[in-house]
C-alpha cells in the first residue's frame, strides 16, 4: 500500500472510529443512565480498528496497549474531571450551583482538566507506539499539542450542548435509545436546563471524533514526509 493511499485511508477510517465511538457511548447514556467507566475501550477498539484498515497498526501487541490506553484515559479524565469539581466547588458557574457540587453539571474548567488527561494519554501513546522516532523535542511536541487539544474538544463538545446535543437526542428519541422518560431538557436547581444526557451526547461526539481526526492527520503527515525523504 502507498503511503498516499494510506493517508487517505487515515482520513476516511480513523474520524468514522471517531463518530462510531460517539455513538456507541451515547447509546449507552440511554442504557444505562450514565456511561460505566470501561466506555473507553469503545474507543480504543474502534481506533485501533480504524489504524488496522489504514494499514497503519499491525502488530496486536500495540493494538492491545492502544486499547488499553484508551479504556484508562476515560477512566482518569472522569476522575480528574470530578475531582477537581468536588475539590474546587467555586469552579460552577453561579447560576449552575445548586446541591453543593455534587448534583451540577461539570464545570468548563473540570471538562478541561478531564480533557487535558485524555488527550496527554491518547495522543502520547499514539506517538511512542506508531510516530518515526524523531527525538525528544519534537515527540513531547506533538503529545503537548494532542493534550491541549484534548482539552478544548472537552470544553467545546460541552458547549454544543444546546445545538449538537439536542440533534443528537432528538435522532435517538425517534429509535427510543434515549432514557426512558428522560426529556433534552430537566429542572436543575429552580431553572430548566439542558440535561446531563443531552451534554454527554455532545461531548463524545465532538471529543471521540475530534480526537481521532486529529490522530489521522498527523499520522498522515508523517506518511507525506516518510515519502519525501524516501
Amino acid at each position: 500500500m502507498s503511503e498516499q493511499e494510506a493517508g487517505s485511508k487515515l482520513l476516511v477510517f480513523l474520524p468514522t472510529a471517531g463518530i462510531l465511538a460517539g455513538f456507541l457511548m451515547s447509546v449507552l447514556v440511554g442504557i444505562t443512565d450514565y456511561p460505566p467507566l470501561f466506555s473507553g475501550f469503545i474507543f480504543g477498539l474502534l481506533l485501533a480498528c480504524g489504524l488496522y484498515l489504514a494499514g497503519i497498526l499491525r502488530s496486536p501487541q500495540r493494538a492491545f496497549v492502544l486499547v488499553v490506553v484508551a479504556t484508562a484515559a476515560y477512566f482518569l479524565s472522569f476522575f480528574a474531571a470530578f475531582g477537581l469539581q468536588m475539590k474546587f466547588p467555586q469552579i460552577v458557574p453561579i447560576d449552575q450551583r445548586w446541591s453543593m457540587s455534587t448534583s451540577e453539571p461539570a464545570a468548563p474548567m473540570a471538562l478541561l482538566a478531564g480533557g487535558l488527561v485524555g488527550g496527554f494519554l491518547l495522543f502520547g501513546s499514539v506517538v511512542l507506539l506508531l510516530s518515526p522516532r524523531k527525538g525528544i523535542a519534537a515527540a513531547a511536541r506533538r503529545v503537548v499539542l494532542g493534550t491541549v487539544l484534548g482539552g478544548l474538544l472537552g470544553i467545546a463538545g460541552w458547549a454544543l450542548r444546546s445545538s449538537l446535543g439536542i440533534a443528537i437526542w432528538h435522532l435517538f428519541a425517534a429509535f427510543r435509545l434515549t432514557p426512558f422518560g428522560g426529556s433534552p431538557r430537566e429542572w436543575f436547581g429552580g431553572q430548566y436546563d439542558y440535561s446531563e444526557t443531552t451534554r454527554m451526547y455532545s461531548l463524545f461526539f465532538v471529543w471521540q471524533t475530534g480526537v481521532a481526526t486529529a490522530i489521522a492527520v498527523m499520522l498522515r503527515r508523517d506518511l507525506q514526509k516518510s515519502k519525501q525523504n524516501g
